[in-house]
């Protein structure tokens, strides 16, 4: 239950810091002699989606209580990682971090749940961004791809070039409450592979890359 309750809080702070962050931007937006209507809508849009985020995610506990399985629904990952990058913009702006973006527009959909799997790509890809901190200003290069496998699976791949994993970091890190960061929980891979697994998908490191980190997950078609 304690294992529980932390996901819970990892989870549900992640749209809780989103909303105030954005919060925060609209007030000095409004404050400003020339106020920018479309931006401040753009920013209002981002606030009432990661409080939906935050009401799904609650949701989810209570399904998890009543043993209910949560709603799923055919699901573009293309469109997801639009939806993602929208949200992490700006901290990709401030970090100054290219994208290198590779859709596969014929990607068969996916039976999911929307914002599991929202969530699994917005930790990757913001890991991906804290991983590469200390790179470099030019050198700071985010790479997302989706693909479809041999078994006609659509797979979805994120990598950074940041400074990567030892060995040993590799072997524990989908394991809970271990993490390489300073304020960390831990939690982050190992509830986005559980999401993954329970979607009969995998998550996995790709050890063939030669710098940085790559994660690749793959998740099954609607049969």
């Amino acid at each position: 239950m304690g294992e529980m309750a932390s996901g819970m809080a990892h989870e549900l702070n992640q749209p809780l810091t989103a909303i105030a962050t954005n919060a925060d931007a609209c007030i000095r937006l409004t404050e400003s002699q020339k106020i920018d209507i479309d931006r401040v809508n753009d920013v209002l849009e981002i606030i009432s989606k990661q409080a939906r985020r935050a009401g799904g995610i609650i949701q989810q506990l209570r399904n998890f209580v009543k043993k209910e399985l949560p709603d799923r629904s055919l699901v573009n990952l293309n469109d997801l990682i639009k939806e993602v990058l929208i949200l992490t913009r700006h901290g990709l702006k401030n970090d100054s971090v290219k994208l290198d973006i590779q859709f596969d527009e014929n990607l068969p959909e996916v039976y999911a749940h929307h914002i599991q799997i929202d969530q699994v790509i917005l930790n990757l890809v913001k890991n991906a961004i804290e991983a590469m901190s200390n790179n470099d200003y030019e050198d700071k290069l985010l790479t997302i791809k989706t693909s479809v496998t041999e078994n006609n699976e659509p797979m979805v791949m994120i990598a950074d070039n940041g400074p990567g994993f030892t060995e040993a970091m590799r072997d524990t890190l989908f394991t809970p409450f271990i993490t390489t960061k300073q304020d960390g929980m831990g939690l982050g891979l190992s509830i986005s592979e559980g999401i993954i697994t329970e979607h009969g998908g995998k998550l996995f490191l790709d050890k063939k890359s030669d710098k940085g980190a790559t994660f690749k997950f793959t998740l099954p078609t609607q049969s």
